[in-house]
């Protein structure tokens, strides 16, 4: 662009050249031309002046004459003074006017001494006939003379005039034609330094504007096929992301749901945790009261021993006594029914601790049993317990990533409905590229063929 702005720049400068010349050659002939018109306007005004002056002088001496005529035909004093004025007047008149003409001046001296004689005859003695002789005589022929005169002034001014007009016509008439053969010339060395300098770089650049047209015809068409599948990739985005934000609606209504539901079974595992817990101090509690009845069993088991050996001696010492009652014979004989009751409760006693004993055995050993079992339980809840938190936990991680699946699916759907905006936009954008293009096209088309009239215009085919 820069070199075609010097470019420009340089033709621009050329053809000023050329017209500035041409220019300054016509502004010439009519300066030449209009000086030589007010040379001649200036002298014919001169002349037509004089001329003017000539026609007047003629004028006012044919009317002194005629009042000089009508003043010798006038017999009544009142009717002279007026025409005497009136020559006297003319008489003046004639004076100022002839005084720039030397000739003039001389015989109208002569005229004027005549005309005053002729009318102080006239008026003092009535002598008409000196009167008409001296006009007829001397005033006569000086009239004759200064018509004479005058005529010869006029036809050596218009003779001066018209030398003057053919001599500055043929003077124009020259310079005109020099500078018109001068114009020729400049304007023909014009026409070929404008061919040579000008006109072929201007089909040159022709040439560059029908590439450069050519190729922005073909670029448009691109840009239109480019536009088209624009439009028809856009239509079938929007429509998957239709399809996609439907399915990211019902994923976002079923991933709310499931984080409902993981809530749910958060609270549902927190609450079960403290259930385990309440279950678990009750095991420990449990666990601590068979202990208890444990150690309670044991001693038990211990006192009903003592009694055992009570009894094991008190059926020996019955034992005793009845053998010492029969050794006693009759007298003893009542002892001896003591001593078999007595041996027969010991017997009794020794039976029904060795029960009792074998029962609290029993009862220790289910106690034992029944601890081991809680223990084992207790452990189980604890392990629960173990595991209740850690679901809990990972429940609540569940939860919380459902929630956040949801408010990501939430910041997916705003995007897919700000994508489908924008893709809206470069369907629309897409459809105006494809009327852009359509206009490149008809502006290329329309721009060649100003570039053909161009060409045609510039001579270049």
């Amino acid at each position: 662009m820069r070199g075609f702005g010097k470019f420009r720049l340089k033709m621009e400068g050329k053809f000023l050249i050329a017209f500035f010349s041409m220019a300054m050659l016509l502004i010439l002939q009519g300066f030449l031309g209009i000086y030589n018109v007010e040379r001649v306007s200036h002298l014919y005004d001169d002349l037509l002046n004089a001329s003017r002056d000539t026609e007047s002088i003629e004028s006012d001496l044919y009317e002194l004459r005629l009042n000089i005529f009508q003043y010798l035909g006038t017999v009544n004093p009142e009717e002279m003074k007026p025409l005497k004025g009136r020559i006297d007047l003319l008489i003046g008149q004639l004076s100022d006017k002839l005084k720039k003409h030397s000739r003039f001046g001389e015989v109208f001296d002569g005229c004027a001494e005549d005309y005053r004689k002729i009318m102080q005859l006239h008026y003092e003695y009535f002598q008409t006939r000196k009167a008409y002789e001296l006009i007829y005589g001397k005033s006569g022929d000086d009239f004759i003379r200064l018509k004479e005169i005058i005529r010869k002034q006029k036809e050596s001014a218009l003779n001066q005039v018209t030398k003057l007009a053919g001599k500055e016509n043929t003077k124009t008439m020259g310079i005109a034609y020099s500078v018109s053969f001068a114009g020729l010339l400049i304007s023909i060395l014009g026409g070929f330094l404008i061919r040579r300098f000008v006109t072929r770089p201007i089909h040159q650049i022709i040439s560059g504007l029908q590439n450069t047209c050519t190729a922005v015809a073909d670029a448009s068409e691109q840009v239109w096929a480019a536009g088209q599948k624009l439009a028809r990739a856009t239509s079938e985005q929007a429509a998957f992301l239709g399809e996609t934000a439907a399915s990211l609606e019902e994923m976002d209504a079923t991933v709310r749901q499931n984080a409902d539901n993981a809530d749910h079974a958060d609270r549902i595992v927190k609450h079960s945790v403290l259930s385990i817990r309440t279950a678990n101090d009750s095991m420990n509690r449990l666990i601590r009261s068979m202990e208890d009845i444990s150690r309670a069993s044991y001693e038990t088991r211990k006192i009903i021993k003592t009694i055992d050996e009570i009894a094991f001696r008190t059926d020996l010492l019955a034992l005793n006594a009845a053998v010492e009652a029969a050794r006693a014979g009759q007298t003893g004989a009542g002892f001896a029914v003591v001593a078999e009751e007595v041996r027969h409760l010991a017997m009794q006693s020794a039976e029904a601790s060795r029960n009792t004993a074998a029962i609290i055995e029993s009862t220790v050993k289910e106690i034992q049993e029944g601890s081991a079992l809680v223990s084992t339980v207790n452990e189980s809840f604890v392990r629960m317990e173990s595991d209740a938190c850690k679901t809990s936990g990972l429940v609540g991680g569940v939860a919380e990533g459902m929630n956040q699946q949801a408010q990501g699916i939430d910041r997916i759907t705003k995007d897919m409905a700000e994508m489908d905006t924008i893709v809206g936009s470069n369907a629309s954008d897409g459809k105006k590229l494809v009327i852009t293009s359509e206009d490149m096209n008809v502006q290329a088309l329309q721009m060649n063929k100003f570039i053909n009239e161009l060409a045609e215009l510039a001579g270049k085919k």
